[in-house]
């Protein structure tokens, strides 16, 4: 079996992916987590698993057997580590093989196994484009960026005077900040006592990657709550910080 499962989701095939997102969104506070045509993926700021609502017909849907009429197409949808080392594990564990491991052009690679009723398992690493092979470089590994956006939320201003690359900009609420202003506002500001961070997406090419995820931070009895989305390239052998937004979420 896969050595860990990083997140899992339920995606469903409707005639409007939009009006049923709409629907979770007013009715149940779920918030957008990616869209694009055809495509709504969904998470609950309390938790649980994403919920994803594709259009009914996209020709990218696969297996195509299971697409079926609205709300049919039902897929069970787990995000891993390595997708080639967990396929090899359940392809020698004799799961029935739907889809051998393969790459969408947006960066899902992805593979489909039938359980014995016949319903469809997918596991999914995001990589950065075909012919990869989720090949990642080590600098940029998911794991190296959390732990270099760890290490600026707990150490401060000397990781970001470190990990900054020079050009680099910093968007927060209400300012647009270069790297002397990012250090100088981070410097004057109280730190952390405690830190979180949820990542759920990680795009990947040769020398850039950019890692998105949710940062929950309390200091002076106040905790603050957002969606980061890092930037960073490869400069002479380690990391940078080119580019970093913060949007906070409500409530």
């Amino acid at each position: 079996m896969p050595e860990k499962i990083s997140s899992f989701a339920v995606s469903l095939n409707v005639p409007d992916p939009e009006a049923s997102a709409r629907f979770l969104i007013e009715h149940l506070g779920y918030a957008v987590d990616m869209e694009d045509d055809g495509f709504f993926s969904l998470r609950h700021p309390d938790g649980g698993s994403n919920i994803i609502f594709l259009r009914t017909g996209l020709p990218t849907f696969k297996p195509a057997e299971a697409a079926g009429r609205a709300r049919e197409g039902l897929l069970l949808v787990h995000e891993v580590d390595n997708l080639d080392e967990a396929h090899a594990q359940l392809r020698d564990a004799g799961a029935e093989v739907v889809t051998p491991p393969e790459t969408e052009p947006w960066g899902e690679r992805f593979a489909q196994y039938r359980d014995p009723n016949g319903l469809i398992i997918q596991m999914v690493q995001w990589v950065a484009g075909p012919g990869e092979g989720g090949a990642v470089p080590p600098e940029l590994a998911r794991e190296e960026l959390l732990r270099l956006e760890r290490r600026l939320a707990v150490e401060g201003a000397p990781a970001y005077r470190e990990l900054l690359h020079p050009d680099a900009v910093v968007i927060v609420p209400g300012a647009v900040l270069n790297k002397g202003e990012c250090v100088a506002a981070i410097t004057a500001a109280a730190p952390w006592d405690t830190v979180r961070m949820d990542p759920f997406r990680h795009w990947v090419t040769a020398d850039t990657a950019t890692l998105a995820y949710r940062f929950t931070g309390s200091r002076g009895g106040e905790e603050y709550s957002a969606v980061m989305l890092s930037g960073y390239i490869v400069r002479d052998g380690r990391a940078e910080l080119i580019h970093h937004q913060q949007t906070p979420e409500p409530g």
